[in-house]
């Protein structure tokens, strides 16, 4: 039987992005915050749609990924999360 799988947290998978950069680990970081996308849709999508909200979500977690500057002292989290409200 194959182990299942674990989605690594937004901090962890974003540190993985920054450390190599690849796609791959670009993906799994947008893929770690669908839970805080999602959060951050139904509390302030309002009566939008919520795919497209989630859409915007996916998006602003990129541009996230783009403008973060490690070295600062802010989680990744908090950074990504206002790039999300922002957006939506």
């Amino acid at each position: 039987m194959e182990a299942e799988q674990q989605i690594p947290s937004l901090e962890e998978a974003a540190g993985r992005y920054f450390r190599d950069g690849s796609e791959r680990a670009r993906g799994e970081a947008v893929t770690a915050a669908f839970g805080l996308i999602r959060y951050y849709a139904k509390l302030y999508g309002g009566s939008c749609d919520r795919e497209d909200l989630f859409q915007t979500g996916c998006l602003a977690v990129l541009k996230a990924l783009d403008g973060y500057d490690p070295n600062r002292s802010v989680r990744f989290t908090t950074y990504a999360s206002h790039c999300i409200m922002g957006e939506i």
